[in-house]
């Protein structure tokens, strides 16, 4: 009986992911996006800043992203079969990818609270130089990982959405260079993460269809 409930109770969860991943990835959008907007429009001010923006909107932002990285990676384990399709390669990015994702679910979760309690802090400095690199890491990964699967026609949108990193890095790199106040990472994580919430939706709408 409990072995039966606890298969239902997965079953279950695993068809929810895709719909609370994209969920998640437009949360994670807006927020990058409004700050990017802000911050273009502002000269680099925006009330989204660690050090110096207004505690509840960031705390704010840290829970949205936590949540949102966290879905994600557990989006990426639950449909590990048919994301790999047999490529070891492929497994090897996805599995490190859903690890940087996770990383950054658990450090978005205590970044701004350590901020608020220990302020400029070796923990905070090394939380932060993490974050970083996780946050690089993701971009990385999850463009390869749209480049491996340009191949699969049923997962072309994601795919094209996370290697269309590449030219939206360079956009970004170009307005930093011309000393634009528009340039911002956020671009790209809107492309990364609305890639990645749409890996979930080719294997969400059999299961409506069966439904």
């Amino acid at each position: 009986m409990s072995t039966s409930l606890s298969a239902s109770q997965l079953s279950t969860v695993r068809t929810a992911l895709p719909s609370a991943a994209l969920v998640m990835a437009l949360a994670i959008s807006t927020v990058a996006l409004t700050d990017a907007m802000i911050r273009g429009f502002h000269q680099g001010r925006s009330p989204i800043d660690e050090q110096q923006g207004i505690g509840w909107i960031n705390v704010t932002v840290s829970v949205v992203h936590s949540v949102g990285y966290a879905v994600l990676a557990g989006l990426l384990a639950s449909q590990a079969e048919a994301i790999d399709a047999g490529s070891r390669v492929r497994r090897w990015i996805r599995r490190l990818l859903a690890v940087a994702l996770a990383v950054l679910a658990v450090l978005y979760g205590v970044l701004s609270f350590l901020v608020d309690m220990a302020g400029k802090s070796p923990a905070v400095t090394v939380a932060g130089a993490v974050a970083g690199t996780a946050f690089a890491a993701m971009f990385v990964l999850s463009c390869a990982l749209g480049i491996s699967l340009l191949t699969r026609r049923e997962l072309r949108p994601a795919a094209w959405l996370l290697s269309a990193q590449i030219p939206l890095l360079a956009l970004t790199l170009l307005l930093a260079a011309t000393g634009n106040p528009f340039a911002h990472p956020a671009y790209l994580e809107v492309a990364s993460a609305l890639g990645l919430a749409l890996v979930g939706w080719p294997q969400q709408r059999p299961n409506r269809a069966a439904g």
